[in-house]
C-alpha cells in the first residue's frame, strides 16, 4: 500500500506518515489506532518488535564487524547463518567479490535486504574494514 493510499484511508497527512515511517516523528495513540483500523490490524501488531529488530545483528560489536569483514574478504571464518546472509549480500554488492554478472535488480534487492538487516553505520563500518583489508593486501 502506498503512503498516499494509507493517508487517505486513515486521514493522516502523507508527510506525517512519511516522518513516522522514517522514525522522524513519534506516533500518538490516536494516530496508532487510526493506522491500525485502516490496515485492519490490532494496534499492538504495529508496535510489536520486527523480527529483524530482534536480530542479534542489530547490535554489532567490533568483534562481529571484524568477523563479518574477514568472511566477506574471503578468509575462512566461522559465522552464524544470519551473518552468512550478510556476507553473501556484501559479496554481491562488492564488484571485486563477484566473478559473474549481477543484474541491477539483484544488486538493488541485495542492498534493500542488507538495509533491513543492518543500520547504515554498521554497513559503512563493515565496508571500511573490508576496504582496509584489501588495501593491506594490495
Amino acid at each position: 500500500m502506498t503512503q498516499k493510499a494509507l493517508s487517505e484511508l486513515c486521514q493522516i497527512p502523507q508527510p506525517n506518515l512519511s516522518n513516522i515511517e522514517k522514525d522522524l516523528a513519534d506516533v500518538t495513540v490516536s494516530t496508532l489506532k487510526r493506522l491500525a483500523k485502516a490496515l485492519s490490524v490490532r494496534p499492538s501488531e504495529l508496535i510489536d518488535d520486527d523480527p529483524a529488530e530482534s536480530s542479534d545483528l542489530r547490535v554489532l560489536t567490533r568483534e562481529k564487524i571484524e568477523r563479518l569483514a574477514a568472511a566477506i574478504y574471503g578468509k575462512k571464518t566461522v559465522v552464524s547463518d544470519e551473518e552468512a546472509e550478510v556476507v553473501l549480500l556484501f559479496q554481491k554488492l562488492l564488484p571485486q567479490k563477484t566473478s559473474a554478472y549481477v543484474s541491477l535488480s539483484a544488486l538493488n534487492d541485495a542492498w534493500l535486504r542488507l538495509r533491513e538487516l543492518l543500520d547504515k553505520k554498521d554497513i559503512e563500518s563493515i565496508y571500511k574494514r573490508v576496504h582496509d583489508a584489501e588495501a593491506r593486501d594490495a
